[in-house]
């Protein structure tokens, strides 16, 4: 459905959010700017379906790489960048992330929270794994796979049509970690993983020598996600971050994205743009408690994984 009134959204954030919502009121005819702060538009966990929501949003909108924002003026429906550069538009949607700086900018003070956990995330070549008998059932089986131990455990699935098998490795967080994410070894991690079944030790045999350990990190549940003057607008991770237990961090970026798009079409039939974000408060207030309840469910988690009520059939225990 094609908007009433066309405005200039300026997106922050070239993530799943981001981009998901871009492309979607791109094509209810809106103009969309796409600010993302890095040198070069990558992700790091799906790569694929990224590539396949930047191209999408590339083909309409315009979308812009080392373009950090300093500043948000929502009263005006603008942004500063590092480099002094302003950017207008009618409306601002950030989606920059757990440490975003727009939340300030809405009045919100929360800032992320420390779990006490770090992880470990790798993709493995599925045909590596085919090649030993133990292992070879991994790669195509479909659902998930968990290895569970005393404060760690470790959950495995297929990915891009089973070329790799993705593998997140959860630990207690040591507070050696400086800043949310640092570079670590295959040999820190099967140490952090010492005396756990063959099966596990045989897998982790298969990780690269070069490995990225993460900090787990996440907001509590937030009321406001909308500006005073209805001229901001925040989602994805950063308005309401979650822990990876229930893997719907991504999920919940592009349901945002969804809402957006069925509300702005109709909403923008108004002769005041700012009635846009108005109008979307009771998209965002439905989703924003189906938010919270994600939220406390992926707190629970790592509790309930614990108890013999958390184990599903496939889990291995592994020490």
């Amino acid at each position: 459905m094609k908007a009433g009134k066309s405005i200039q959204v300026v997106f922050v954030g070239a993530g799943m959010g981001g981009l998901g919502t871009a492309i979607s009121l791109r094509k209810a005819g809106h103009k969309v700017i796409v600010l993302e702060q890095a040198p070069e538009f990558s992700e790091v966990f799906r790569p694929d379906y990224h590539k396949v929501l930047l191209q999408a949003a590339q083909s309409g909108a315009d979308v812009r790489k080392t373009s950090e924002v300093k500043t948000y003026l929502p009263e005006e429906g603008a942004v500063i960048l590092v480099d002094g550069t302003k950017i207008r538009g009618d409306l601002i949607i950030a989606a920059d992330g757990v440490k975003s700086i727009a939340r300030k900018a809405i009045g919100v003070s929360a800032e992320p929270h420390e779990t006490g956990d770090s992880c470990f995330r790798v993709v493995i070549l599925a045909k590596k794994l085919r090649a030993d008998p133990d292992l070879a059932g991994l790669s195509i089986r479909p659902g998930f796979e968990q290895w569970l131990g005393p404060d760690h455990h470790i959950i495995g699935y297929n990915v891009s049509e089973e070329k790799y098998f993705n593998l997140l490795m959860v630990i207690p967080d040591d507070r050696k970690v400086v800043g949310y994410k640092a570079p670590c070894s295959a040999t820190e991690v099967k140490r952090a993983y010492t005396g756990w079944n063959n099966f596990v030790q045989k897998l982790l045999t298969f990780l690269p020598e070069d490995v990225e350990r993460w900090r787990l990190i996440d907001l509590p549940p937030i009321r406001g996600w909308i500006h005073p003057s209805n001229g901001l607008l925040l989602l994805g991770d950063a308005i309401h971050a979650t822990l990876p237990y229930l893997a719907q961090r991504a999920a919940m970026a592009i349901e945002d994205a969804a809402a957006l798009a069925t509300s702005y079409p109709i909403s923008t039939r108004s002769r005041n743009f700012r009635t846009c974000c108005k109008f979307t408060c009771e998209h965002v207030k439905a989703e924003r408690t189906r938010s919270t309840r994600i939220i406390h469910k992926s707190l629970l988690y790592p509790y309930v994984k614990g108890t013999n009520a958390g184990h599903a059939k496939r889990d291995i225990w592994s020490w």
